[in-house]
């Protein structure tokens, strides 16, 4: 896999309660052509609505299960299942 292409980098953000700062944190990555997962972990705000008017995958806990929990729920989204060739 070529990582100097960023488009092939996938970086998970998991996030409770960003709502207010989320999109400046994430624009920048956006603007260096990574591709983001956002994993709202059962925000209370508005992360979840700021998140959707980005160009990234969303995913969301209906509940808080933690860091921990969102990170692996980000690392396990089928969109991240990369296959190459031997």
């Amino acid at each position: 896999m070529n990582l100097r292409d960023p488009s092939r980098v996938f970086v998970v953000v998991p996030t409770f309660n960003e709502g207010s700062v989320l999109v400046g944190a994430i624009v920048p990555l956006l603007s260096a052509g990574y591709s983001i997962v956002v994993v709202d972990d059962g925000s209370t705000d508005d992360t979840y609505k700021q998140a959707s008017r980005l160009p990234l995958h969303l995913l969301r806990h209906p509940i808080n299960l933690g860091q921990g929990a969102a990170l692996q729920t980000g690392m396990t989204c089928p969109h991240l299942c990369i296959h190459t060739q031997s």
